[in-house]
């Protein structure tokens, strides 16, 4: 699931892009794609997912030998 959902965002992402290189192409057609608002906020879901990753990972990464967390008790890790 996790893996359909970073290729959807990374889809969208490249498709972005894309599309925001032939940005004069468009204008002369009269087209838009997307307005400076949603580009703004598909910008902020990206950097939040990309930031979500990131620290996860490096969270994972902190406690992958960390006697303090196997030591934890299950609950407390279910609790987050």
């Amino acid at each position: 699931m996790g893996g359909l959902g970073l290729a959807g965002m990374s889809f969208l992402a490249w498709k972005s892009m894309q599309l925001n290189s032939n940005k004069a192409l468009y204008a002369s057609r009269g087209e838009t794609f997307m307005s400076p608002t949603v580009q703004k906020r598909v910008a902020s879901t990206l950097g939040y997912f990309g930031f979500g990753l990131g620290f996860t990972g490096a969270v994972a990464f902190a406690l992958r030998n960390s006697m303090w967390a196997m030591n934890l008790h299950w609950g407390i890790c279910l609790a987050g």
